[in-house]
């Protein structure tokens, strides 16, 4: 082969006339050599920087399900796979614990806690892996210890330095250092990519195999058609890492060999390139299916369930993951949605209005300079970026996938997506030819990165909460979409209760909550001094507790925008932007439980005594009037049950077991409002479908009517 056709296929950088009369300052000369120097310079800082601040967050909601594995996979291991209690399902020892309790469940499976999903299995083990080794070595062998879960954070933020350091490389491979520089500071100003990057176990070490695979995948197509062997071990580790965390990792391996063979065709039949015979076909090959398959098979190594069988296991978690069984209500445009009904642009729509506002803008100037600048690029890297960041949410979109909080299930194709937005202010500054212009435009950039910048600084814990001007900000996203799903802000609210209240209680407390698991962990610390149980939001009412730490996510909408939330005898409120995400709420009064309790004992004079003095107390509780509701009901005050039914159904008007009451009640009126009744029962029915109880209500008072078709 001669010396030109060895020759890799290059890149032209992207240039504008008259290149050497520009200036060697910073920022217009794109050809400097600090701008390396800057590149690496910012990337140590944030190796040190994002650590750090993972110490604010907070533990997360799923780590709870997590946990499971970090404790055992270990064991799994170091038996050459005979301890397999990492692959137990919930099922499988559900039955066990129901008869016997957790001294049972020892006995019989040797663990310290019930899985808490049937899926687990389902996921790799590579992070928890990792992180128990680190946290076992540091001395933090229990999850009931926060040091086990800081230094999961901890790692966690260096895998996110990790992310950002690869995306500027990407960056730097299409165009250059300072494509690098802008790409790396507009994911550092990225609050949900940050926030997430501090406590996300599933979704943030993925994205790390996304974009070092998208990367070393872009060198290796540019090196056509002898890549080196930095690129091949780089690709085969990207997809080692994403298969290790999940089996959506063989989406790399798919873009992968598309891109190869469309890179391969254009190079050598577009272009008619040197070099491309079958020598360099059987190399390119070789290079590509040892990073293919060593990735691949490396990756499975650190799944327990796919090792076991390495070939069908993951191709029935891939079919059985495309089908997932667990629909979860979502806040949505104001409304509550299932997960399987939300609608097809769901995921593009946040991650719209989550963006901010200058990465969001560096897109339409990418496909603008990119296009205006097509001669001296390379059409197909740019276009394998684009392929990279765009296909995975297009065909989710198109699919109607099962996703749900927010856009964290695509979270990994962010970072090609700012790798766009960089390249894109690049270009711009090389079209921009006249240094004011240039000034301005590098001006207009950095003020529009001042808002997120100073809501990740100033919520340092809850960055990934934000919302951008497109929807009014935090204030205009407040009870029209998810905040806090991740459940962060229960770290602050515990530790608030803790230093405030329960340190300084003359005895044993009580404390409810809807997050049990984070605020479990902080809680250890005064095991003595507070006990915890679980009490759903709406069932606050029913359960004996001192204090109470509630957050937004399962609070009605209704109630977030009408400011009947956080709730009366709250004494602490979480916050960021402005808008509360968690309540500290102090009971001052029992009465309401003691209502609850005498209606359960028939006694409803008691019941009513009670609950006309927690209304005094708590005026806002929609449980109190429905409760007093059916007291003045079942003593046959129809016209003082209706009252009260219908402050609570002012107070929570999509509260299903409310509406049915009060259908129950203007059936009992004097006279009768059969049609009145027909409308708040069906209401309850359209609520809840499977409110049997309401709809075979409504089957009889539409006969009572004389129709026999319900009406919604």
């Amino acid at each position: 082969m001669s010396k030109k056709s060895s020759q890799p296929i290059t890149v032209k950088k992207a240039t504008v006339p008259n290149t050497k009369k520009q200036p060697s300052l910073l920022p217009f000369n794109p050809e400097n050599p600090i701008f390396k120097k800057v590149f690496f310079g910012l990337i140590a800082l944030l190796f040190v920087l994002i650590p750090l601040m993972s110490l604010k967050t907070g533990i997360n909601g799923d780590e709870r399900f997590q946990v499971f594995i970090a404790k055992y996979i270990g064991g799994f291991y170091t038996s050459f796979g005979k301890d397999k209690r990492v692959l137990l399902t919930r099922d499988e020892v559900m039955p066990t614990y129901e008869k016997g309790g957790m001294e049972a469940v020892k006995k019989q499976f040797n663990v310290d806690q019930v899985p808490q999903e049937n899926n687990l299995k389902n996921y790799g083990g590579l992070f928890e892996l990792l992180s128990a080794t680190v946290a076992k070595m540091l001395g933090y062998s229990s999850d009931e210890q926060v040091g086990f879960h800081t230094t999961r954070h901890v790692l966690l933020g260096l895998i996110t330095a990790l992310i950002i350091l690869f995306a500027g490389l990407t960056a730097k491979e299409l165009l250059g250092w300072r494509a690098a520089i802008i790409t790396a500071l507009l994911l550092f100003v990225s609050p949900r990519f940050i926030g997430d990057g501090l406590m996300n176990n599933k979704d943030i070490p993925f994205a790390l195999g996304y974009m070092m695979s998208t990367y070393f995948m872009l060198r290796f197509i540019k090196q056509f058609p002898k890549p080196d062997i930095k690129s091949t071990i780089g690709v085969l580790g990207g997809i080692a890492i994403a298969m290790g965390i999940r089996v959506g990792g063989l989406l790399l391996i798919m873009e992968f060999g598309l891109f190869c063979i469309i890179a391969w065709f254009y190079a050598a039949s577009v272009l008619k390139e040197s070099g491309f015979d079958s020598t360099g076909l059987r190399n390119a090959v070789i290079k590509a299916a040892v990073a293919c398959f060593g990735g691949y098979f490396l990756g499975v190594f650190f799944w327990p369930y796919g090792l076991l069988s390495p070939i069908s296991n993951p191709l029935a978690v891939l079919e059985e993951q495309s089908k997932f069984p667990v629909f979860i209500n979502q806040l949505f445009e104001g409304e509550v949605i299932s997960s399987k009904d939300l609608p097809w642009y769901y995921l593009s729509k946040f991650i719209l209005i989550t963006s901010p506002i200058v990465v969001l803008l560096g897109l339409p100037i990418a496909i603008y300079t990119i296009y205006h600048y097509r001669k001296n690029l390379k059409p197909v890297l740019v276009l394998f970026v684009v392929f990279v960041a765009l296909f995975p949410l297009l065909y989710i979109s198109y699919q109607k996938a099962n996703v749900y909080n927010a856009w964290r299930h695509v979270l990994f194709i962010y970072a090609p997506l700012v790798v766009l937005s960089g390249i894109g202010f690049d270009l711009l500054l090389r079209l921009l030819q006249k240094n004011v212009y240039q000034y301005v435009a590098v001006g207009v950039m950095a003020v529009l990165a001042i808002m997120p910048l100073s809501f990740i600084a100033a919520n340092t814990g809850y960055a990934y909460v934000y919302f951008n001007p497109l929807v009014g900000g935090m204030k205009g996203a407040y009870g029209q979409y998810v905040t806090d799903y991740w459940m962060i802000s229960t770290r602050e609210a515990t530790e608030w209760l803790v230093e405030n209240e329960i340190k300084k209680a003359p005895s044993k407390v009580v404390v409810a909550s809807d997050c049990v698991y984070p605020v479990q962990v902080y809680l250890n610390s005064v095991k003595d001094k507070a006990s915890l149980i679980y009490s759903r939001y709406y069932d606050r009412s029913n359960k004996d507790w001192d204090y109470g730490i509630f957050y937004s996510e399962f609070v009605n909408p209704y109630q977030l925008q009408k400011g009947l939330w956080p709730p009366d005898g709250t004494i602490y409120e979480v916050k960021a932007g402005g808008i509360p995400l968690c309540a500290v709420v102090k009971r001052t009064s029992k009465a309401d439980l003691l209502g609850q309790q005498a209606m359960q004992a028939n006694n409803f004079p008691k019941a009513v005594e009670e609950l006309e003095r927690a209304k005094q107390v708590y005026p806002r509780n929609e449980a109190v009037y429905t409760n007093l509701g059916l007291a003045y009901l079942n003593m046959g005050n129809v016209p003082k049950g209706i009252e009260a039914l219908s402050k609570s159904f002012e107070l929570f008007p999509s509260d299903p077991i409310t509406n049915y009451y009060l259908g129950v009640a203007y059936v009992q009126n004097n006279p009768p409002n059969v049609n009145m009744a027909i409308e708040y029962v069906a209401k309850a029915v359209q609520l809840n479908p499977g409110f049997t109880q309401a709809q075979e209500a409504l089957n009889q008072l539409n006969q009572m009517r004389g129709n026999t078709a319900p009406r919604f």
